[in-house]
């Protein structure tokens, strides 16, 4: 899956910082920049001022402070901290402390606290709202973290969500929402909460740590997709027996810390399914933690997938654009385990086969796993130390000569077979000239014969004629000798007197 640049923060960043100095508002197109600083050297000193005086589409970029405000974000604008750590906003427990209602609206960078501690009040509260995104944003002690009502289309990622009085994310009447790639923890009931919300895709979050459920699905909330997830709660999910949700894509489901299954055909995924309730199973249960990275290759960012029961750091990705090597690094650590175990998902257009991988100074010949494909290829490795830094790399020149290979093995297969074709019609030609042969034999041993009978027939033929003859001849002796006696029986008598 490839993750849209942020190109259009980096750029307002750039924009905002060369005119800090003199708090100016930045302009370009119709598109404008504004400059929040409590200490007032920007254009406003809070960010609801800046928002009452923004355009749609123009950006508000709120310098490092604590700013103690509950804000009324209804516009479509872009609003973006200077630092997540140390931009903070803070209701100050009188309500939401970010009111959203207005499509195509972006917070990223911002540590958001002090809602009011009553029900339906979040750190960040989106009603009747698409296209939205939040993103990169620290949200703690809140009554909960975010909550969509009647919302679609809205995307919730990178962020960390944590100690809220009740959920992390709550999702009322929603659908067609992406959370992903959130840390959702400690929070005081649950991770992520579904009420009538329907086709929202959960992945690349780590749910944990959450007291009372890592998620729940209430009244009917059906077709949302919940892969790539480590839960590690007290109880994982609870579900009102209403709902039916699908919990793999692409053969690989989520990592469940409570998962006793085994993984006898090394794949990294268990052969047994995890049953949630009666309505949801996961088919596809990874055997360790997921882990997502970016990797950056021709001015496209990449998505890294690895699922380990190592624990994955320093991750980073190597090109050398004259030799067109590429290699992934990262560090696998893993304790208390006989073996340690990779698999991991690289996109074909970032990087393809064949592969060489080394752990420390090893070589290991990876597993490609059969779900493989032209846009992904997934390999499995296991190796028994428990710490190690892992290359996984791939040679342009070896590509070629892999292809080349492979070319040569097709030809000498091409021509293996032409030879043994060649020799299976040798063998019939042998077969067909034997069978001729005897044919011909055959055909000798039957025209003798037949000149035999030839003989033997003209032979009879000619007593036959001979016996013809005798007997037309006999018939003509007797029709004479029948004529001649006839004809004396017939004849009158003459009588002669005397003189």
């Amino acid at each position: 899956m490839k993750k849209a640049n942020s190109a259009s923060l980096i750029i307002a960043f750039l924009l905002v910082v060369s005119f800090l100095a003199s708090g100016r508002v930045v302009v370009k197109g119709n598109q404008a920049t504004w400059v929040v600083d409590a200490g007032g050297k920007g254009n406003f000193s809070t960010i609801q001022e800046a928002i009452n005086a923004a355009n749609p589409g123009d950006t508000i970029f709120v310098l490092k402070g604590v700013y103690y405000e509950s804000v009324n974000l209804n516009k479509p604008i872009l609003l973006i901290g200077e630092d997540v750590d140390s931009t903070i906003l803070d209701g100050n427990r009188t309500g939401n402390v970010i009111d959203l209602t207005a499509n195509n609206t972006r917070i990223n960078g911002f540590t958001i606290r002090g809602s009011r501690i009553y029900p339906s009040y979040s750190a960040i509260r989106i009603e009747h709202a698409s296209n939205t995104s939040v993103s990169g944003n620290k949200i703690t002690l809140n009554y909960c973290g975010i909550s969509l009502y009647s919302s679609y289309n809205n995307t919730i990622s990178n962020n960390v969500i944590s100690y809220s009085s009740v959920d992390g994310i709550s999702f009322y009447s929603s659908i067609n929402n992406t959370i992903s790639n959130n840390t959702i923890s400690n929070n005081y009931v649950d991770g992520i909460s579904f009420y009538s919300s329907n086709n929202n895709t959960v992945t690349g979050n780590s749910i944990i740590n959450n007291q009372v459920n890592g998620m729940i699905l209430s009244i009917y909330s059906n077709h949302n997709t919940i892969y790539h997830n480590n839960f590690d709660n007290e109880q994982q999910v609870w579900n009102d027996a209403t709902s039916t949700c699908s919990w793999s894509y692409d053969q690989e489901g989520n990592n469940w810390n409570d998962y006793v299954g085994k993984d006898l055909n090394e794949d990294g995924t268990g052969d047994n399914t995890y049953l949630i309730d009666a309505n949801n199973q996961d088919d596809y249960p990874l055997m360790g933690k997921f882990t997502i990275f970016d990797a950056s290759f021709n001015k496209t960012t990449y998505d890294i997938t690895v699922i380990s029961n190592a624990t994955i750091a320093a991750f980073r990705f190597e090109y050398n654009p004259e030799t067109g090597n590429k290699i992934i690094l990262l560090n696998a650590t893993a304790t208390g385990s006989a073996f340690t175990f990779c698999r991991i998902r690289i996109p074909t257009e970032m990087m393809d086969r064949p592969f060489t991988v080394l752990t420390g100074e090893e070589e290991i010949t990876p597993t490609l796993l059969t779900i493989s494909n032209r846009t992904y290829s997934h390999l499995y490795f296991t190796y028994v130390d428990g710490q190690q830094a892992v290359r996984i790399m791939s040679s342009e020149s070896l590509r070629l000569y892999v292809e080349l290979l492979d070319k040569f093995t097709q030809l000498q297969s091409d021509v293996h077979s032409i030879n043994v074709t060649y020799y299976d019609l040798k063998s019939n030609y042998t077969s067909l000239l034997d069978d001729y042969n005897r044919l011909q034999e055959n055909y000798r041993e039957l025209n003798s014969s037949y000149q035999e009978h030839l003989l033997e027939f003209n032979g009879s033929e000619q007593n036959l004629r001979s016996l013809t003859y005798i007997f037309v001849f006999a018939m003509a002796v007797l029709i004479a000798v029948t004529g001649y006696l006839s004809s004396t029986r017939t004849r009158p008598t003459v009588t002669t007197k005397a003189k």
